[in-house]
């Protein structure tokens, strides 16, 4: 690194490069040292306006914001000839999908650059199959490939617990672990993303050294996005797609169908609302196309997009004594506890409908 430093000081002309001395160019001290500049101030640095202006994130803002005082202290304690506290750059992201995981990570890569960490900053995102082969040996070979790729940049391997199910992922692991040491100058931060449980999982069951060079206690959470913040995600999206959606029909579609998506596991989060829009897009044009009613609508140049196409396309509820599908159900012979479940089943719907429709809770 010191002599990479010392041929850019060259190139640049800059005061005190092109010295030699018995024939060999001179290092400096400062080609030696960690390059940092003068450390980010996170209440005036545009990376942190731009962090701060983020919906959400408030636990994984906080981190940033510990990281970048850190560097600070450690920048004064350099300047004055202290010891330094060691930064780790490797991370654990954990938390449900649609999180912002990709997004913070660009930001943290930039970050990483502007303090001095790492050369380029830039963010690579793979899942863990990219890691892993189908033969001993070809999963070492893929990871130290991309390991390569990755030099001065963010690394980020998404759902990297699935490298915990098999031969060839732990193989990849212990490459990870061999490779990454988290020492001073390494020019390279891995992020591991995934959810809590399945990741505590992994660094307890495989290579020990794992849990040393992506420490939990520093991981970033992310939390569910809040009704109120899918609300102000939805319209931002929808603008950007192109759709006008109004603050009171982001509220009853939050509230009616994306509530129920939350209850179940790995709420997906801003891609659940992406998923609601891209459908909700799509029967917009639809109506368009077939000259519907209220089709056709636009305010601030944006299609207008109805409730009907963001909620659940939901039929009006079957009638199990008028629906040909029972009148072919109870036709058939025997099958008498079957039927009564299925016919239980198309009540306990036609029940969550009238819920629905009264803005009241679903089972």
């Amino acid at each position: 690194r010191g002599k990479e430093r010392c041929m850019r000081r060259v190139e640049n002309n800059e005061e005190g490069s092109g010295d030699k001395r018995e024939g060999k160019w001179v290092i400096l001290e400062a080609d030696l040292r960690d390059a940092r500049r003068e450390p980010l101030d996170p209440a005036n640095s545009p990376l942190f306006v731009e962090l701060n202006g983020m919906i959400g994130l408030k636990a994984v803002k906080e981190s940033v914001v510990r990281l970048a005082r850190l560097a600070e202290e450690n920048w004064k304690s350099e300047e004055a000839g202290e010891d330094v506290i060691d930064i780790v750059l490797h991370r654990v992201f954990l938390g449900n999908p649609g999180t912002g995981k990709t997004s913070i990570a660009k930001v943290y890569g930039r970050l990483l650059k502007e303090m001095g960490y790492l050369s380029n900053g830039d963010v690579i995102v793979v899942g863990a199959s990219k890691l892993t082969g189908d033969v001993i040996g070809s999963s070492a070979k893929k990871t130290n490939e991309l390991l390569d790729s990755a030099a001065g940049k963010v690394l980020v391997i998404d759902e990297a617990y699935v490298l915990a199910n098999s031969t060839y992922g732990k193989e990849a692991l212990d490459v990870l672990v061999e490779r990454i040491q988290g020492g001073p100058g390494e020019d390279i931060a891995v992020i591991l993303c995934g959810y809590e449980e399945e990741m505590r999982k992994m660094m307890r069951d495989c290579n020990p050294g794992l849990n040393r060079r992506f420490r939990m206690e520093d991981a970033f959470r992310f939390e569910d996005y809040s009704d109120e913040e899918l609300v102000i995600i939805m319209q931002q999206r929808a603008h950007g797609m192109g759709l006008y959606v109004s603050e009171e029909i982001a509220r009853s579609v939050v509230k009616k169908v994306i509530a129920k998506q939350r209850a179940k596991p790995n709420f997906g989060n801003v891609g659940a609302v992406n998923n609601l829009l891209d459908r909700g897009k799509e029967r917009c044009m639809r109506r368009v196309e077939n000259n519907e009613e209220g089709s056709g609508d636009k305010r601030e140049g944006k299609w207008v997009i109805l409730e009907a196409d963001l909620r659940d396309a939901r039929r009006e509820p079957l009638d199990p004594a008028n629906s040909p599908l029972f009148v072919e159900l109870n036709g058939m012979i025997g099958l008498k506890a079957v039927k009564e479940s299925v016919v239980r089943l198309a009540r306990l719907a036609e029940e969550n409908w009238k819920s629905e429709e009264a803005g009241e809770d679903v089972i």
